[in-house]
């Protein structure tokens, strides 16, 4: 009788059919209706000391390699939303080294002449980013800060700075 009862448990538990859901989230941030199409760019680069170099010990071009990944994975992240098309410029503009921290908000006129150029209701940019490897800790550190420009009520939908650390 153990054996048959054992067994019924085994069977109900191992035939149990496998229930899945697709849930949607709420958004982090409320985007605007009229922004469909986003324009990406680099505001992130900063002329870095040769001392500061040597400390994080920072290759040639590694932070622009590792910010232009940062775009990549941010410009995937919201293709995967469907809502928004994404238009990854290539672009790169210049700004102060202000580490951790963002930079002035970009002048209107300038985010009017990149969305028009790539046909986009709204800009964001990378204006923060710093990777770090402390070799005798084995630590790296990147943050990132990333700022939506809304063109046409002229105003920052959002912006927002981000740190991870691992070992």
């Amino acid at each position: 009788m153990k054996i048959l009862i054992s067994s019924a448990i085994i069977f109900l538990i191992c035939g149990a059919p496998d229930i899945r859901f697709q849930a949607l989230i709420p958004a982090l941030i409320n985007v605007p209706n009229h922004i469909q199409t986003l324009a990406v760019i680099n505001r992130s680069e900063a002329p870095k000391s040769v001392l500061g170099k040597v400390i994080t010990a920072e290759l040639p071009n590694e932070s622009k390699i590792a910010s232009q990944a940062a775009i990549n994975g941010f410009a995937e992240f919201l293709q995967e939303s469907r809502r928004f098309t994404i238009q990854r410029t290539g672009r790169t503009l210049p700004k102060e080294d202000l580490p951790g921290k963002f930079p002035d908000p970009l002048p209107w006129n300038e985010v009017a002449a990149i969305c028009e150029e790539f046909h986009a209701d709204g800009l964001v940019a990378l204006e923060v980013f710093n990777s770090d490897y402390i070799i005798p800790t084995n630590m790296v550190i990147v943050t990132t800060g990333f700022r939506m420009y809304d063109l046409k009520e002229r105003r920052i939908v959002d912006q927002e700075l981000y740190r991870h650390e691992t070992f």
